[in-house]
């Protein structure tokens, strides 16, 4: 079942009610949910808002006179890790931002860009089954950590324009990466990547692993514009490729985020930013849910 969507019209139920939140209907675009079952949520790129069942909600950080834009996040045990703009990462400490210095001084931080030529941002955030941290740089390959504090800046065969950062949630060392020129892996920790990719267009926007399998799903399209939107899935680690059956014509990407994966072979997919589609077969084939919605860009 459909938890909870985050939408531009603040956050639905399963059933597409407005759920009760001291912040209202606000845009919320991402959040995540930590292995105790404590949500985080950003709201209006400016807040961070956490719930849990016994104590309802409490704000976390508010940087709105701070001139940060808040982008993703990511549990590491108890503590959680921000990406924001600028390409920087803090940690959320007692209502602060507490960014991490080793990061804003890493060494290559000069060579990452953006093509319209604004600051790059952290646009994703991923955790290994062995605690290996990632940040996506947009644009500017991944960074990673074994500790939060010290990084590594890692290109080693990576495709510069990366648009989502994902690990396999239950193998060591297994990073993936949706890119503007494909799908790349890396299984050791982000040193190295390899390029599994046969199709055409190449540019994806986001990825996602079955836990208990090696299952891929990966967006594609001819660009950012999301022309030409495709679905495709995986049985072998991204040799090869299949599109998936029961999905629309799709006008605009399956973004960063926008595959939810489930259990039980459960997964879900925000098609056009406003419809909601399920496949219950390891992402083979898909049917509608909802439709008509707000703008979406998370499920939960």
């Amino acid at each position: 079942m459909i938890h909870w969507l985050l939408t531009a019209d603040g956050i639905k139920t399963h059933d597409q009610q407005p759920l009760d939140t001291p912040f209202g209907r606000t845009l919320v675009h991402h959040g995540q949910v930590s292995t105790t079952g404590i949500v985080a949520v950003i709201v209006n790129h400016t807040q961070i808002w956490n719930y849990e069942q016994e104590h309802g909600w409490h704000q976390l950080v508010d940087v709105t006179d701070q001139n940060i834009q808040l982008n993703c996040l990511q549990w590491v045990n108890d503590k959680l890790l921000v990406g924001t703009s600028a390409a920087r990462l803090a940690w959320v400490d007692d209502g602060e931002l507490d960014f991490i210095v080793a990061f804003d001084k890493l060494e290559g931080r000069e060579q990452w860009n953006t093509p319209w030529g604004g600051p790059p941002d952290v646009r994703s955030l991923a955790r290994t089954a062995d605690g290996i941290l990632a940040a996506d740089i947009h644009v500017g390959w991944i960074v990673t950590s074994v500790d939060g504090e010290s990084w590594i800046a890692r290109k080693k065969g990576l495709h510069k324009d990366v648009h989502h950062v994902t690990a396999h949630p239950s193998k060591d060392g297994i990073i993936s990466c949706a890119t503007a020129g494909g799908w790349y892996v890396s299984r050791n920790g982000g040193e190295s990547f390899d390029k599994y990719w046969d199709k055409s267009p190449t540019y994806q926007r986001t990825t996602a692993w079955f836990g208990d399998t090696d299952i891929i799903l990966s967006s594609v399209s001819s660009g950012p514009s999301g022309y030409g939107a495709k679905l495709y899935r995986s049985e072998d680690w991204g040799k090869s490729w299949e599109e998936v059956e029961g999905l629309p014509e799709l006008e605009d990407n399956i973004n960063t985020y926008q595959i939810t994966i489930d259990r039980d072979g459960r997964s879900y997919i925000i098609a056009n930013n406003n419809s909601i589609y399920q496949s219950r077969d390891y992402g083979k084939t898909w049917k509608q849910i909802a439709e008509g919605l707000p703008k979406t860009y998370q499920i939960l």
